[in-house]
């Protein structure tokens, strides 16, 4: 055909460029048509934002993790994995024994990507932390990471295909008192979705010296979306998200671990944290969501709550995790 559309929610169309995209589509199916009629199955080769949906991915993983393949190590994308082989670096002790300048000339590498790559394997082979360090020493100062008497951990609950925000989790950790208190300001209908940011608002403001900590940029993101949606002051949202910090990214900065992502579960879980139900995630906690609305089945919701503060409490742990291990640098 020479034009063709993709038919999306709520009656929106895309339209497809066929010009550039058949193109792609052939050299797949010709990839796929010649492993297929090969007589040795293809080398597994894991990505997980293209992998995880795939019905095979537990037995390619299996066979990644038998062999530790380089694949599992985070930064090594398909592009990368054709150089390294091309250096025969194809195991995670010849990439660990490597020296980063030797790599960094390598399209798609640069220092910074290749000293982190031989870390990766040096962490895995080591099962330890690696400080990331810099010709000024660690990348973290104690203002980067802020201790307070209280401190905010916060996570949000989103469910994109209804552009709705459910819940606003928050876990005041109060220091003073060896409290732990979970607040969750939930949307019980998509009607109640700015009664909850308004009880956002009127939670972090009762702490208006606390730093609010968060994993990824999305929770900084989304408090200025509602803010504009709902006709919050600047005055209020500026001085709000400058209380804001983001630990995946000075997890992602300042250390590098022995694990396959960091994503928040394979980070908290490598310090020994875990969630109350293992197979939670974000998109179980919107099916959950679905679910409470059709049937009003409290389960539901009591399901995403408990999912949400074991977020927060994970992002505690981090921090708490990261300051310990920052303390002998700021402390030399």
């Amino acid at each position: 055909p020479q034009d063709a559309w993709l038919a999306l929610r709520h009656g929106r169309i895309y339209a497809v460029d066929m010009e550039r995209q058949l193109p792609k589509f052939q050299e797949t199916l010709s990839n796929c048509l010649r492993d297929l009629a090969g007589d040795l199955p293809p080398e597994p080769f894991i990505s997980h934002s293209r992998c995880d949906l795939c019905h095979w991915f537990s037995q390619c993983y299996q066979e990644a993790k038998a062999t530790r393949h380089l694949s599992l190590l985070p930064g090594v994308t398909p592009a990368r994995y054709q150089f390294l082989q091309a250096q025969r670096l194809t195991t995670v002790e010849a990439l660990a024994q490597a020296n980063p300048q030797h790599l960094a000339p390598m399209p798609g590498f640069g220092e910074p990507v290749a000293e982190k790559l031989v870390h990766q394997a040096q962490a895995l082979l080591g099962d330890c932390a690696i400080p990331r360090q810099r010709t000024n020493g660690f990348p973290l100062t104690p203002t980067d990471l802020p201790c307070a008497e209280v401190e905010l951990y916060f996570d949000i609950e989103a469910a994109p295909d209804q552009d709705l925000i459910y819940l606003h989790g928050v876990l005041v950790v109060d220091h003073r008192r060896s409290q732990e208190v979970f607040h969750a300001l939930v949307a019980e209908t998509p009607y109640e979705e700015q009664a909850a940011w308004n009880a956002f608002l009127e939670l972090v403001g009762r702490y208006p010296e606390a730093p609010i900590y968060h994993f990824c940029p999305y929770e900084a993101q989304t408090v200025r979306k509602l803010g504009d949606l709902y006709g919050t002051s600047p005055t209020i949202i500026e001085p709000l998200v400058e209380r804001f910090y983001d630990i995946h990214k000075s997890i992602v900065e300042s250390v590098t671990l022995p694990i396959e992502s960091y994503a928040l579960k394979h980070i908290a879980r490598w310090i020994g944290f875990d969630w109350r139900d293992p197979g939670a995630n974000g998109a179980q906690s919107i099916c959950w969501y679905n679910a409470w609305l059709e049937t009003g089945d409290r389960a539901h919701l009591d399901a995403i709550l408990r999912y949400n503060e074991d977020d927060c409490r994970a992002t505690f742990r981090i921090k708490d995790w990261l300051v310990k291990f920052a303390q002998p640098f700021w402390n030399a």
